[in-house]
């Protein structure tokens, strides 16, 4: 890992490796330079005024204080594959480095950010996109091996979906008249539904961060908001 510091007229570029301290000053400075470069991140990410800020990597306590002035929300530790299907849903771009950030990289095809508890979890919906290129299919049930049996019919469906769409022929057989007959008890299709967005098993960092937005700015990183710490001696 390489820093880059500018320090009045200097540049000081750190890398990762040991460091002695031979003098209290010297520890102090470098607790100043630490917040020194977690503020640069943040700065770079509020000038473009966003409402969310998804990461797949760690944000520090000092960069969620910055975040919470700012009244922006964020998420970290999101999933790369999640992180993808945002950006699909909402047309942002994700960023390695948060001094490449353009207004261009702004995801704002999102109509509502939402984090809803559901039992013990906490989960953010990304929802009402306008062109969403990603959706989420919500399944719910009485039990895991309900829903484990569900989603292996769903991926039989989608796949007779595809193969449909690849050659359009079908015979009825294997139970079909049978299904269209069916009346399940216990539930109503209501309980399963296909959301034009995203859903992701993630709560904010901090609870003073809004868990409800409308028309968010959407900013996807890939790196961290945060100084890594070293294995002290």
């Amino acid at each position: 890992m390489v820093a880059k510091i500018r320090d009045s007229d200097e540049i000081l570029f750190l890398f990762q490796t040991n460091v002695e301290i031979m003098k209290e000053d010297d520890f102090t400075r470098m607790l100043q330079i630490e917040e020194e470069h977690v503020q640069k991140l943040c700065e770079d990410i509020i000038r473009l005024k966003p409402d969310v800020v998804f990461t797949e990597k760690g944000i520090s306590d000092l960069a969620q204080h910055y975040f919470i002035k700012a009244g922006i929300t964020a998420l970290r530790r999101v999933r790369k594959s999640d992180n993808n299907r945002i950006a699909r849903a909402c047309g942002a771009t994700v960023v390695n480095r948060t001094e490449e950030l353009k207004e261009e990289d702004v995801g704002t095809g999102a109509g509502l950010f939402e984090i809803k508890k559901m039992g013990d979890e906490y989960f953010c919906f990304v929802t009402e996109c306008q062109d969403p290129k990603a959706c989420t299919i919500l399944l719910r049930g009485a039990s895991k091996d309900v829903l484990n049996e569900t989603e292996r019919n769903l991926q039989d469906a989608l796949h007779v979906a595809r193969n449909i769409l690849l050659d359009p022929r079908l015979l009825p057989g294997g139970g079909a008249v049978e299904m269209a007959v069916a009346q399940i008890p216990g539930g109503s299709m209501d309980d399963s539904c296909i959301l034009p967005g995203v859903m992701i098993n993630k709560d904010v960092t901090h609870p003073k961060m809004k868990r409800y937005i409308k028309n968010p700015r959407i900013i996807l990183l890939d790196c961290p908001l945060e100084y890594k710490k070293g294995e002290s001696q």
